[in-house]
């Protein structure tokens, strides 16, 4: 026999089983308590195997089965998993029926073997039937045999995990104090487990997701939905379908097959939805319902109770050895001094604390000096009863509040202009000078050491690129400068906000016009995919200041213009809508009409992508309320969104009427060449 060597997707196929039922075996063994696990041929790692092992293994499976007292032996809860999988959730006969029952092919009395490649997964008719001879062993056998198949396909198909992963922040290099926690969340993954990862804002639950992913996750593509930098008009759903379509996953009527893809997905930080907290509850819903082949992961900072993840992980307070390694204060054990004691209980294990608590006693050349400026801010700083979510009063806001009070002007702003890239700020695309002042390199090193932002390089890029180097923060951290900023207001707000504006539409023209319509489009699609969050979030800024400050009409304009392509391009169909919907009514109360109407046109035919009747419905009652009396290019405009109601009705006749009426008057207004004409001759 042969000793080659297998990795995980060989071994899985030359078994014929997922992956995940492979790991079962080598973790928990079958046969019950005393029975033999699947060994490795690289120990713990358990990422490579032996062929001979491998069919040694199943041959052990096939011998019978101990069954004490003479009862049945139970069916391991991996291969019961695993014939789910097999059956796609439903009877593998009849597609339906339930209770569904875990079926022997060859009946236990004679096997007594709960391979499992003697099960199968019927409901209790089609068992029935079985078990009476209703129904024939060779169409069961020919059954199990397409239903293997089908699995193996699948798995043969599957794409590898890309790293690093798209829309995820970057992974640490280091992760301390988790090990245990570490290790239950790769073994859930590879168990093919729904998770969710708990604990409050800063405890490390993003880390310990990729940290888990990278272990665990090798044979499924992964699919990121990092909903703190979705933006205020995004939408998960449309996230999910981006990402989706981005990792190469397949579609179905404009739906990701996420179980014939085998996906991972990942909705890290679900409390920061806000208004569409309903739409990700029922959307995780009908996910974790359908779950078959793929695997969710969650992370946030408070239970949901409503949903049923297979296994939920808390993360807890790191322990004193950990919590020291990250204070980095003096030596551990009896050394320790008191003012190091007290601000180990202090940080109460939190890792954010800890960090930025390091950066100041750095600062202040000791321990001593960091309690004492805490003590001022009150006499409870120093003994923060442990809590479950941060408030003014908690230790990582004390923390932040006397860091971000050492900090220079430069500072201030360039912290707030991270704070307002939800997808990372990258310097070497921004006119940094004009944003921050005459040393943004030093400003940015000061803010790293003082572990306020990170600092990190995106792999997606070559070296050298401007797009490379990435400045980002926590959600915590992000949320204090917002509010600091808000109580404060930073010298020149005003022209700061505008200037970043215009820097991030410039950016965003730069990509559509230079890389996309360049030629260098895939470069063109990562970065608009990592930039869109900003855009999404100077957008939303334009657009509430804009009342006040007119100069904010360029931004949403030009944004909005300049990220329509990329809203058709990935499938957002629903976040074009909303920005589109905006820009009009911004475009209306200040008096364009034209850009009005347009903007109108473009959200009807999102709404149509998006077989969204009823919002293409409310664009062209809204573009004929306000174009009514209208002439000359916005009477053309409204005439192209008339046009284009027709067709989708069927009335063809009409849409072409309709639409030639629109492409005589823009073609006599603005000249063959327009952008509107060819869209009312096409």
């Amino acid at each position: 026999m042969s000793s080659s060597i297998l990795d995980v997707r060989e071994a899985s196929l030359h078994l014929k089983i997922t992956p995940e039922l492979l790991f079962h075996y080598v973790r928990y063994g079958a046969k019950g308590r005393d029975g033999g696990k699947l060994p490795t041929a690289d120990g713990l790692a358990a990422s490579r195997f032996s062929k001979d092992a491998l069919e040694a293994y199943d041959a052990y499976l096939r011998e019978p089965w101990p069954s004490p007292d003479g009862t049945r032996a139970p069916i391991p809860k991996g291969v019961r998993d695993y014939l789910k999988i097999e059956a796609g959730g439903m009877c593998a006969r009849c597609g339906e029926g339930a209770p569904l029952h875990d079926a022997h092919i060859v009946d236990w009395e004679t096997s007594r073997s709960n391979h499992h490649h003697n099960l199968l997964r019927l409901c209790g008719n089609c068992h029935g039937k079985y078990d009476t001879g209703a129904i024939l062993r060779s169409e069961i056998e020919r059954i199990k045999a397409d239903a293997i198949a089908r699995v193996q396909r699948r798995i043969a198909g599957t794409r590898r995990s890309y790293w690093p992963i798209a829309a995820a922040p970057p992974m640490t290099p280091q992760f301390l104090g988790r090990d245990a926690e570490l290790s239950e969340a790769v073994d859930a993954l590879r168990s093919g487990e729904s998770l969710s990862i708990l604990g409050m804002g800063g405890i490390g639950k993003t880390q310990l997701a990729l940290h888990a992913l990278r272990t665990a996750v090798d044979e499924r593509p992964i699919v990121w939905i990092g909903v703190d930098i979705l933006g205020g008009s995004s939408t998960v759903a449309d996230a999910l379908v981006a990402q989706a379509r981005g990792a190469g996953i397949e579609f179905e009527n404009g739906r990701p097959l996420l179980d014939e893809a085998r996906a991972c997905v990942v909705f890290d930080g679900i409390e920061r939805l806000g208004r569409d907290q309903d739409e990700v509850a029922d959307l995780l819903e009908r996910l974790l319902a359908d779950c078959t082949d793929k695997l969710i992961l969650v992370t946030s900072q408070v239970s949901v109770p409503w949903l049923r993840f297979d296994r939920e992980l808390r993360l807890g307070p790191l322990d004193e050895e950990a919590s020291i390694d990250l204070l980095d204060a003096d030596a551990g054990g009896s050394s320790l001094q008191p003012a190091t004691r007290k601000l180990l209980q202090f940080a109460d294990g939190h890792p954010l604390t800890l960090r930025i608590l390091a950066a100041l006693i750095r600062h202040f050349g000791g321990t001593h000096g960091v309690v004492e400026r805490l003590e001022r801010l009150g006499a409870e700083a120093v003994s923060v009863p442990r809590r479950r979510q941060h408030s003014e009063r908690t230790s990582l806001v004390h923390c932040l509040d006397l860091a971000y009070s050492l900090l220079s002007v430069a500072e201030r702003r360039l912290l707030w202009l991270v704070a307002m890239s939800p997808g990372g700020l990258r310097p070497g695309f921004h006119d940094m000078s004009r944003l921050v002042g005459s040393e943004p390199v030093e400003a940015a090193a000061e803010l790293h050491a003082w572990n306020l932002i990170d600092m990190v390089f995106d792999d997606a890029f070559e070296p050298g690129s401007p797009a490379r180097v990435v400045l980002s923060m926590l959600a915590p951290s992000r949320a204090f400068v917002m509010f600091a900023v808000q109580r404060e207001p930073l010298e020149g707000m005003a022209d700061l906000q505008i200037a970043f504006c215009e820097n991030v539409t410039v950016l965003v023209w730069f990509i559509q016009n230079e890389l996309l319509k360049g030629g260098e489009v895939e470069a063109g699609k990562a970065l608009m995919e990592r930039e869109l969050p900003n855009a999404i979030a100077a957008f939303d800024l334009a657009a509430d200041y804009v009342g006040n400050h007119p100069q904010f009409l360029d931004v949403v304009m030009g944004l909005a213009n300049a990220t329509m392509m990329i809203f058709f391009t990935s499938g957002r169909f629903e976040a074009g809508q909303l920005i589109m919907k905006r820009a009009s009514a911004t475009a209306a109360r200040l008096g364009s009409l034209s850009d009005s109407i347009q903007f109108l046109h473009q959200m009807q035919v999102l709404a149509e992508r998006a077989f969204n009747r009823e919002a293409a419905a409310f664009a062209l009652a809204e573009a004929e309320r306000i174009g009514r009396g209208a002439e000359g290019e916005p009477l053309a405009l409204l005439r192209l969104l008339q046009a284009s109601a027709a067709e989708v009705d069927g009335d063809h006749q009409r849409a072409i009427t309709l639409a030639r009426e629109s492409y005589d008057t823009l073609q006599r207004l603005n000249g063959p060449e327009g952008e509107w004409v060819r869209s009312a001759g096409f």
